[in-house]
């Protein structure tokens, strides 16, 4: 049933219609208020709470949808892994080091892929810190020595301002 047929039935919108008008308006940059007050105007009484609802709705079923495409991917790339790393292991298994080093970098990807890097503790100046696998002890070093530089800076302004 079209807009026109259910605007002629009595100023009725399925739910599904007014979700697309009120998805439309709020990606356009339109608050819950005018949107309301946009749909009323065009007689489709509609309030402030049914907008807001609508929108939830609306990114709820994108977000679910988004996770299924997500699911779907990794499982592809999964399978393209798996391949990968069958065809190469008898080559690894027998001493080949180029062999042996793509299925460790393939394996590294798919721990990308799942989310699957531990975090490691790393001792410094008696405190201790979480960091991601990701991020190299010379990345971890250098971010430390940057947060020392802009602490001693901004003591250095505080002692000035005193």
């Amino acid at each position: 049933m079209s807009s026109k047929a259910n605007h002629q039935q009595g100023n009725k919108l399925s739910a599904a219609e007014r979700r697309e008008k009120v998805a439309s308006l709020y990606v356009s940059g339109a608050s819950y208020r005018s949107i309301a007050d946009h749909l009323t105007k065009l007689g489709f009484k509609t309030s402030k709470s049914t907008v807001e609802n609508d929108v939830k709705a609306v990114f709820a079923a994108l977000d679910k949808k988004s996770l299924e495409t997500i699911s779907e991917f990794r499982g592809v790339q999964f399978r393209r892994y798996n391949s990968l790393i069958l065809a190469n292991w008898t080559e690894a298994a027998k001493g080949n080091i180029k062999a042996g080093e793509l299925i460790r970098k393939l394996m590294n990807d798919m721990n990308d892929l799942f989310g699957a890097k531990s975090a490691i503790k790393i001792e410094h100046g008696g405190s201790v810190e979480t960091v991601q696998v990701a991020m190299t002890i010379e990345e971890w070093k250098k971010q430390q020595s940057e947060r020392r530089v802009q602490a001693a800076a901004t003591q250095e302004l505080f002692d000035e301002n005193e």
